[in-house]
């Protein structure tokens, strides 16, 4: 298929080409990547990376004395793991 189109694509630029007799005087440039960014669009996920980042750093540097197991997520993950869930039949026992 893309060969059929290249074949096109030169058929149609040949022929533009051909029509005309006249020349035009023009001048080249190259191109290059072009970056238009809004700020009012990059400002609130800027300010809510920044905030972030002071967050956690605060939040180290209040914690920094405090003992492992006071200040960790394994306390959370691993709290009534130890017991069986019900799903609702009568306690069996231990």
């Amino acid at each position: 298929m893309s060969y059929y189109m290249a074949l096109q694509a030169d058929f149609t630029m040949n022929n533009i080409r051909s029509s005309s007799n006249q020349f035009v005087v023009a001048e080249v440039a190259s191109t290059g990547p072009f970056f238009d960014i809004k700020m009012p669009y990059a400002a609130y996920p800027a300010a809510v990376l920044g905030l972030s980042i002071v967050f956690v750093a605060f939040t180290a540097w209040r914690t920094w004395g405090d003992p492992t197991w006071k200040n960790s997520a394994l306390a959370l993950l691993y709290h009534g793991l130890t017991k069986r869930p019900n799903r609702g039949r009568p306690d069996e026992g231990p």
